[in-house]
């Protein structure tokens, strides 16, 4: 990052609450902690909102996450070679098999709804190279000339505006 009077790249964000050419960027640096992203756009906003929230992001199940979901694994091809065969039958997994692939011989649930991932099941599930898990972007605050704004604003059409008038 570079801005004028501040040079090094290694610098947090800290360094921004006291530059005199930003004073605008102070009510956001207060919300900078944490995983934080910034989207920038200049699309309207109803249209920003729908596109945003019309793509959840897929994400593995990792070890310790809590499923959002009951997962099944349907029987049938697993598309893993006959060397993972051991791995299949110390999870208690019945698999045989099928021209040189692994077949599970019946559905198997590896997880329901508000189970902690465990380590095998992570481990399975990324050999089988699963993303059973999706996410969608969360809009927390609004941030427009300077001031935060509430995500409700997204929810303000313009029809909405002028019943107002």
């Amino acid at each position: 990052m570079r801005i004028e009077g501040i040079q090094d790249s290694d610098r947090d964000f800290q360094d921004l609450k006291t530059h005199p050419k930003m004073p605008q960027l102070l009510p956001l640096m207060e919300l900078l902690k944490g995983k934080v992203g910034l989207v920038f756009t200049e699309e309207s906003v109803p249209d920003f909102k729908k596109g945003i929230s019309s793509k959840p992001v897929p994400r593995e199940a990792k070890v310790g996450t809590v499923s959002p979901i009951e997962l099944v694994i349907p029987a049938g091809p697993t598309g893993l070679a006959p060397s993972e065969v051991n791995f299949f039958h110390n999870l208690g997994l019945l698999v045989k098999i099928n021209k040189s692939i692994l077949d599970l011989q019946k559905d198997v649930t590896i997880l329901k709804k508000g189970q902690r991932v465990g380590n095998s099941e992570a481990i399975l599930l990324k050999k089988l190279n699963m993303k059973p898990f999706t996410y969608n972007l969360d809009i927390l605050h609004v941030f427009d000339d300077g001031k935060i704004l509430p995500p409700s604003v997204f929810d303000v059409s313009g029809e909405d505006i002028i019943a107002r008038f």
